[in-house]
């Protein structure tokens, strides 16, 4: 499997918006720590069991997988896809209290294209009991903020 590079924890605090609520820290915090020591116990617990994880409509191939092997699937999935794939933070913030977008530049050398690709992807979790229900990925933050409203 191939490495996730998604930059040190200290520039992922940096971009926290100062006026988020604590928990957006916290949360981001154990995201982070979880990935960069392979706990993935320590994301089962903090997903709920029907999770769904949805990637922007205008992927190639774009997948949807649900539950916590579904979970799994993406997580060994995205990092499989790349070489030398890594995620620059530009921003983090409560969307309200229940949901959390990262906004990001990604990175990477894709290994079905052979090109170099960037692309600012912006991730919307939403939590539900303090676990993550979804994670749904968009283009722009402007879709991400616009599908937070629908719901």
């Amino acid at each position: 499997m191939r490495s996730l590079d998604i930059s040190g924890i200290d520039e992922w605090e940096a971009v926290v918006d100062p006026g988020s609520p604590p928990w957006v820290a916290v949360w981001l915090g154990g995201i982070l720590q979880a990935y960069r020591t392979g706990d993935l116990d320590w994301v089962i617990e903090r997903t709920h069991p029907e999770v769904e994880i949805v990637q922007p409509p205008e992927f190639p191939d774009p997948r949807t997988y649900r539950g916590i092997d579904g979970l799994i699937d993406a997580l060994l999935d995205w990092p499989s896809e790349w070489e030398d794939f890594r995620v620059e933070p530009r921003r983090v913030f409560a969307v309200d209290d229940q949901r959390a977008a990262v906004v990001g530049i990604h990175r990477g050398r894709s290994l079905t294209m052979g090109i170099e690709v960037e692309a600012e992807i912006v991730w919307l979790f939403t939590l539900e009991d303090g676990r993550t229900r979804r994670w749904d990925m968009f283009m722009s933050l402007d879709s991400a903020l616009k599908a937070a409203e629908s719901r």
